[in-house]
Parts: structure tokens; sequence; C-alpha cells
């Protein structure tokens, strides 16, 4: 849980939470954010709240299940211990 919605993180980080029934606050970085802001406006937005922190908020209804997929491997890529992550990317060869 975070701010008493449902929420996925690695270890005390986020990845991702449920912000509301329409919208989802996804980790990103800073830099992607920009891009996915300018991108696909339809799908990805911020509010006042969120200016200036590497989170992104997601419309539920306009994003697809792939982008979805994506954007979390991304944020847990970005989150997670490097052990982890050196592993992941051995076993998927990136």
């Amino acid at each position: 849980m975070s701010y008493g919605t449902p929420a996925l993180k690695i270890g005390n980080k986020l990845l991702c939470r449920i912000k509301d029934a329409e919208t989802a606050v996804l980790s990103c970085s800073l830099e992607d954010k920009q891009i996915l802001l300018e991108a696909a406006p339809e799908i990805y937005f911020e509010t006042e709240h969120y200016f200036g922190w590497p989170e992104i908020l997601v419309r539920l209804d306009a994003v697809s299940l792939d982008e979805l997929h994506l954007r979390l491997e991304q944020a847990w890529l970005r989150q997670a211990p490097a052990k982890l992550v050196k592993a992941w990317k051995a076993r998927h060869a990136l």
C-alpha cells in the first residue's frame, strides 16, 4: 500500500500505485517523464503535485497492456538493487 492505495514496490521503493479508478502513478526518470509527456499526452500526464518528481500519471483506459508492461519493467530496472538487475539482464541477454 502507498497513500492508502494498492502499490507495487521493490523493497521500500515504489514502482507503481493506483491513484484512483482511472489513474496510476508510475516511477520513471525525469528524462523519461519529459519524453513520455511529449510523445503520448493521451496516456501520460502530470499535475502540479508531481512537477519535479520522478513519477508520471498514467491514464489506465488509454495505456495498452504492452506499454504498461514496458513501463513497469523500466521502473523495476530503475528501482531494483543492482544485484537483481544484473541477474535479470543476464537472463534476458541485455
